[in-house]
């Protein structure tokens, strides 16, 4: 993700849903985006504000006469989350389809089955009543019986190999909704996860009347450490980025990757000072550390981040910090980086 630009971040919006949905359509038509599900769940982004640094970004880019491309949106870390959200509840849709129309077939085949066994059964009991030879109508029973029981026996193995796919399915949906909230690289949770949080932080706080803070930081000058030495090393420098931010996050803070090079970091209990100083303390951790560019030995220098700090319950509606404290951190980047400011 590429450095702010001289941009104000767009709050984030309650339009109408006429103006919202006219709105989407502009963004679609004016950038000549194709129209499918990544790209009108981005483009509701930009348009309701929900995530102020795509909008923000996409604003940047208007003011500079430039459109949205679809490579511009495909390598756009928001973007390629949506993607890839949306590609694992497509894939998890086309299994459950499968088993269930696999259930539903072998349920039906049962209950035919049950059916014609009971319509034999009874044939056969009425011509028992009436025949002379009921030795011979016994034996054509038994192998009735019989009959049924072997057809019954191999409904009962394939209904086994269904409840043995549907288990494995919800063991596969269980794994996949710890990956929807899950960053791969960091091992942190999501911006979707975070969402969650932010959710039940806000009411827990509420309640115990305690003060909740919320931080966003970005690495600084983080395209360079990529253009310089490689995708690789930027992984590894968002790994240990990860780490530092960690140390200082407990049952009470919270840390999520929120896309690209940005954190996002939840405090409660801390007011806005507190928790100023809580990353003022790991941005120092991560100044004094020396790192070094393991393919090529060549030392990468001083890797600093810079953060905004919003207090969440400053105004009426909580959702309103994430944008006062994006806000922030546009002026820490704005005054120097590599520091803390306070909305």
């Amino acid at each position: 993700m590429s450095e702010p630009a001289e941009a104000a971040a767009p709050a984030e919006r309650r339009d109408s849903p006429a103006k919202l949905l006219e709105e989407i359509s502009a963004f679609l038509i004016d950038n000549d985006l194709e129209v499918n599900t990544a790209n009108l769940t981005t483009a509701f982004h930009v348009a309701s504000g929900s995530k102020p640094r795509l909008a923000m970004q996409v604003a940047q880019l208007a003011s500079a006469g430039r459109s949205v491309t679809q490579s511009w949106l495909d390598d756009h870390p928001e973007h390629q989350s949506e993607v890839r959200e949306i590609e694992m509840s497509r894939q998890l849709m086309t299994e459950l389809d499968t088993i269930l129309s696999q259930f539903a077939r072998h349920t039906t085949a049962a209950r035919s089955a049950a059916n014609d066994y009971s319509c034999d059964l009874a044939r056969h009991a009425t011509a028992l009543e009436r025949a002379a030879d009921r030795d011979d109508l016994v034996t054509r029973l038994i192998s009735l019986t019989q009959c049924m029981a072997e057809r019954t026996r191999m409904i009962e193995e394939e209904l086994g190999t269904r409840e043995k796919e549907a288990r494995r399915l919800r063991r596969q949906v269980g794994q996949m909704k710890r990956d929807a909230e899950q960053d791969h690289l960091t091992g942190l949770a999501n911006r979707r996860a975070f969402e969650t949080r932010f959710t039940s932080e806000c009411v827990k706080a509420a309640e115990e009347n305690e003060a909740l803070s919320i931080a966003f930081c970005d690495i600084d000058h983080f395209k360079h450490i990529n253009d310089t030495h490689g995708h690789d090393t930027g992984d590894r420098v968002l790994k240990m980025i990860a780490k530092v931010l960690t140390r200082i996050s407990n049952e009470r803070c919270h840390v999520a990757r929120h896309g690209g090079e940005e954190f996002v970091l939840l405090f409660r209990g801390k007011d806005t000072l507190e928790a100023k100083e809580a990353l003022d303390g790991a941005r120092e951790t991560l100044f004094a550390l020396r790192l070094v560019n393991r393919d090529t030995h060549e030392p990468i220098g001083h890797v600093t981040f810079s953060a905004g700090v919003a207090d969440v319950f400053a105004d009426a509606d909580p959702r309103s910090a994430l944008r006062r404290a994006d806000e922030a951190l546009y002026l820490a980047k704005k005054g120097g980086r590599n520091c803390v400011m306070v909305a």
